[in-house]
């Protein structure tokens, strides 16, 4: 092989160790930039946990004083957020509490029990 032949598959093997080492800088651009960006959509959700509220009283066979029980329901985002809080929420699971049934599957768990964190004050009108 020639000088100039060698030379010139030199280039050629350096040109093409360069065209790849951009082409993986290129991938990784692209791939920190979707990342980025799907966190800030994540960051922009306004989501909170919700839970039943079940009120307990005090009975005659009960003298403890009255208080309120949770059962968590999960995390509602933007509209989800807005939609349970005003109109409730429709049973996935069975939701039972010291022994009764208190909803099945598929029944509408009204508005007024239904409370979402960082909403102390229990309003549903946002």
């Amino acid at each position: 092989m020639s000088f100039n032949k060698a030379k010139h598959s030199l280039r050629m093997s350096m040109f093409n160790i360069i065209n790849i080492k951009m082409k993986n800088q290129i991938i990784l651009a692209l791939f920190l930039s979707f990342f980025i960006l799907s966190c800030e959509k994540d960051e922009d959700e306004n989501c909170h946990e919700c839970h039943i509220a079940i009120e307990e009283c005090c009975g005659a066979e009960e003298p403890h004083a009255p208080g309120e029980h949770s059962i968590d329901i999960g995390e509602f985002c933007d509209d989800d957020l807005s939609d349970v809080e005003a109109n409730g929420w429709v049973a996935t699971r069975e939701i039972s509490h010291d022994g009764e049934v208190e909803f099945n599957v598929g029944d509408l768990v009204p508005a007024s029990m239904i409370h979402c964190e960082e909403h102390a004050d229990h309003d549903h009108d946002h």
